[in-house]
């Protein structure tokens, strides 16, 4: 019985496992940030271009239609709900957006679910690190460096909490 377990592991792991990555890579890349913008509406903002031209970032604004005030972002599109606009000032919004381009220009979203895809497969990639926390430190540390102050940065963190 043992001998036919460990045959059957071994074939799931041989016929099963590369497909399963493939398909979980193909997914995270290419269909995953295609049913993020379903429901959204990309923004022409003239505010945007200029943070982008500003910190030679490319990026896409999309507007997600929540009340709830969050932002994130996928690949290289920054989503924003409406909530974030009712409740953050101008020079808010423009810090979040920052901090925001500084995710589309380290990668965040990919490294995250390059993460995620790791953990599913590999037993020993839980015991690897998030890199989250300092991740997202270095994302205000980038909003700071741009506006040249923190004050927007702080605010804004604590009308989103």
């Amino acid at each position: 019985f043992l001998s036919w377990c460990t045959a059957l592991f071994a074939k799931f792991v041989i016929y099963g496992v590369p497909p399963l990555l493939s398909l979980s890579i193909i997914g995270g890349y290419l269909i995953l940030p295609r049913l993020y913008r379903i429901g959204t509406s990309k923004l022409e903002s003239k505010a945007f271009k200029n943070l982008c031209k500003q910190t030679s970032i490319k990026a896409n604004l999309f507007l997600k239609k929540s009340g709830i005030p969050e932002a994130y972002t996928i690949g290289k599109d920054v989503f924003v709900t409406v909530g974030l606009f009712d409740i953050l000032s101008k020079k808010e919004l423009e810090a979040v957006l920052l901090h925001e381009l500084y995710h589309v220009r380290s990668g965040a979203s990919s490294k995250k679910w390059s993460l995620f895809v790791a953990r599913a497969f590999s037993p020993v990639a839980w015991f690897s690190s998030s890199s989250t926390e300092r991740e997202e430190k270095e994302a205000d540390a980038f909003a700071v460096r741009a506006q040249r102050t923190s004050r927007f940065v702080e605010s804004a963190k604590r009308k989103i909490e």
